[in-house]
């Protein structure tokens, strides 16, 4: 009988001029997650969950998507609650020209699941021509102090801001996915619709002879799966290409992608453009192509310059996990004295640093975790994990610096001066310089979970006891004049070859001993947050004197090392070249 009532309900749909496909292909879920939930282990946010507060979450949809659904309605907000969290009473979804302004339009459901809930809006808004962007969020009183905000899918920029009591943090450092969070658009959607979410080149700067390497995120809007679609390229309007994606995507998933393109073509210093163009591998029509295209660009030059590797770890005397990074930053540090820059930033002990601690918690979710350059990643200090990415990393960095700083002993007061040179120009930039003041053989009690041998062998600590008296290094005792760097410290166009120099002055933070007390220097680029190259000094009052700028013509001349023995040009390290340090 139910099978006899489906097919005359299909029946009936025909005659009408219905099909079932037509009905699906009439709303669109609009985000950067996949269409899934987390699991319980993702986005527990220290400072967020775990409080008695409004928790609110935000995407923000740009004109170029916008654009695919012009004329349709936002009519709701889906907001995806995983299994492990504590259902709230009700949650409001809203949509806003901006992140805190007023809504144009918002729901509020009741009858919350733990899955996805479709949040309707009391007034569908119209897609039209003229919007810039949107915002689509969810706000909700947290019904316990273990509630779970949900990440999946690849991360996305925009796809990531969490907050609490109105305010926002954007949370796409963390590498954790993005947020469970869409709209849901009605209308005549389009059924073919590939789009780049992200695309950029990895390295500002190539040397000569390399190639570039391209990398992003391609993500399925549309009913319709993308069977390996195909990534066009054009070098400098002449030379052309392909890459074919490994893999298809169906409707709402996302995939990253990276591939290299030959330079032979370039043999001066100049601007390397590309053109991307992402298209059906079928010779299907995309329905949206205007988020189907990217340009992008990296100066060729003939120098690089080397780059060093920042991890800053989160670790505390009450962790017995951070063990392992203690380890790992002494092993590293041993290892790779030349580039390796460990920085301890401490929790709940005695050496607290409260604004670096704060700006670490916002992007790691446990200790120990640590940042490797800020590169939007989070890792674990291990020092396997962190030896194999020192062997895969990117050597190339834009940009050299040098630090020296001088301590009034009197006056209390220390002076840090940097001087910064960049091998390409920029107009627009935003690159920031902070300080670092780390201290070694500072005595703490601490936790050891290893003890014993239990989780295996851990640098010696598994003979130790549950808890171990030891001196630490890589201590962070202050960051100036903030995690960020200051704003004022280089100009935003930077003229290739030009020296830029930067002095900072401030009260010398609480230390032990001066005589082991080195000071960090860092290049902060504020437009991604990333750290493109770091120097330590080798104490205070003690200018570092390496030069990380590599000609090719200079690999070419007699190399000693630091003893004065004559070595091979390809030795890494430090080495005398020229009559100069550099770093190989």
């Amino acid at each position: 009988m139910k099978k006899n009532l489906l097919s005359l309900f299909v029946l009936v749909l025909l005659f009408l001029g219905i099909s079932l496909e037509a009905s699906a292909q009439e709303k669109a879920y609009v985000g950067y997650c996949n269409g899934s939930i987390a699991t319980s282990a993702t986005g527990n946010i220290t400072g967020i969950t775990g409080t008695n507060a409004t928790i609110n979450l935000a995407i923000l949809l740009t004109k170029v998507q916008l654009e695919a659904y012009q004329g349709c309605q936002i009519s709701a907000v889906n907001w995806g609650a995983p299994d492990a969290s504590q259902l709230p009473e009700s949650a409001t979804g809203w949509v806003r020209h901006q992140q805190t302004g007023d809504n144009l339009s918002a729901g509020t459901l009741t009858s919350l699941k733990k899955g996805w809930n479709e949040i309707a809006l009391a007034e569908p808004i119209t897609i039209t021509e003229d919007m810039d962007s949107l915002w689509i969020g969810v706000e909700y009183p947290q019904a316990s102090k273990l509630t779970t905000i949900s990440f999946a899918g690849e991360t996305s920029p925009n796809g990531c801001y969490a907050g609490k009591g109105g305010k926002f943090t954007d949370y796409s450092g963390k590498g954790w996915g993005s947020l469970s969070v869409e709209a849901i658009i009605t209308g005549t959607v389009p059924t073919h619709n590939i789009s780049f979410i992200t695309t950029k080149c990895n390295q500002s700067v190539v040397q000569i002879g390399k190639p570039i390497t391209i990398s992003g995120t391609i993500k399925n809007n549309a009913s319709e799966t993308a069977k390996k679609p195909v990534i066009n390229y054009v070098l400098n309007g002449d030379v052309k290409g392909a890459y074919t994606v490994p893999k298809d995507i169906t409707y709402r998933n996302s995939m990253n992608f990276s591939f290299e393109i030959p330079t032979t073509s370039i043999t001066e210093e100049s601007t390397a453009n590309i053109d991307l163009e992402l298209v059906w591998a079928d010779g299907s029509v995309d329905e949206a192509p205007v988020d189907n295209v990217a340009t992008l660009s990296c100066e060729m030059v003939n120098q690089v310059c080397v780059r060093a590797m920042v991890v800053e770890e989160g670790t505390g005397a009450w962790c017995g996990w951070c063990v392992r990074g203690i380890v790992g930053l002494k092993e590293m540090r041993e290892k790779y004295p030349d580039r390796f820059i460990g920085i301890g930033v401490h929790n709940g002990d005695d050496y607290v640093v409260s604004s670096y601690d704060s700006f670490l918690g916002n992007y790691i979710s446990g200790f120990p975790s640590c940042l490797i350059n800020r590169d939007g990643k989070t890792y674990n200090p291990s020092f396997n994990d962190l030896e194999n990415y020192y062997n895969t990393m990117d050597e190339v960095s834009e940009a050299t610096i040098d630090v020296e700083a001088n301590y009034d002993a009197e006056s209390g007061k220390v002076q840090f001066n940097a001087e910064a040179m960049f091998i390409a120009g920029h107009t627009d930039a935003q690159y920031r310089i902070a300080f670092i003041v780390v201290e070694d053989q500072l005595p703490i009690v601490q936790s050891n979970y290893y003890s014993g041998g239990g989780a295996g062998t851990m640098g010696g600590f598994e003979e130790m006891g549950s808890k171990v008296k030891i001196n630490i290094d890589d201590v962070a005792r202050g960051i100036y004049p903030s995690p960020y760097g200051a704003s004022s410290s280089l100009p935003s166009t930077i003229e290739k070859g030009v020296h830029y120099t930067y002095t900072y002055t401030t009260n010398m933070p609480k230390i032990a001993n001066i005589e082991n007390v080195a000071v960090v220097a860092v290049i902060v680029d504020n437009k991604t947050g990333e750290i493109i190259q770091g120097i330590k000094t080798e104490k205070i009052g003690a200018l570092n004197g390496i030069h990380t700028v590599i000609s090719p013509e200079a690999r070419d001349h007699a190399v000693y090392n630091l003893s004065g023995r004559r070595v091979s040009a390809d030795t890494k390290g430090i080495v005398i070249e020229n009559g100069k340090k550099v770093i190989k």
